[in-house]
């Protein structure tokens, strides 16, 4: 049998992602203030959802990239890649890799840089 259903779905106005109480998928609600006060109320719900003032639903993502954008990046310190030189970037004068990397704690966007020095001065 094939039957049409209508149900309301929480998804962020910004991209679309939809949310989801479960792992399992996402919950279907009859009504739209059923599907907000499940929403705002469940204990699981990322704390990153955020409804704005003019009523839209944004994602944590959606909603990490906006702040971001007005107050800046919460950069991470800087990290050496691991890999010992073999991503293909090259190896310092210690062995390690000649690259490193950071990301925004709040937005998550990474940013990489090579190092233009060597990691370790050789001591003659």
């Amino acid at each position: 049998m094939i039957r049409r259903l209508s149900a309301v779905v929480v998804e962020c106005d910004r991209c679309a992602a939809r949310w989801a109480r479960t792992a399992n998928g996402p919950t279907h609600f009859a009504e739209e203030s059923d599907a907000l006060a499940a929403l705002l109320q469940d204990p699981h719900t990322d704390p990153g959802w955020r409804v704005r003032a003019n009523g839209q639903l944004w994602c944590a993502a959606c909603a990490a990239a906006e702040e971001c954008a007005v107050l800046g990046h919460r950069p991470t310190p800087w990290r050496r890649c691991r890999c010992r030189g073999t991503c293909g970037a090259g190896r310092a004068a210690d062995g390690g890799c000649t690259v490193e990397f950071r990301h925004c704690a709040r937005c998550l966007r990474d940013e990489q840089r090579r190092l233009t020095a060597p990691a370790v001065r050789e001591v003659s």
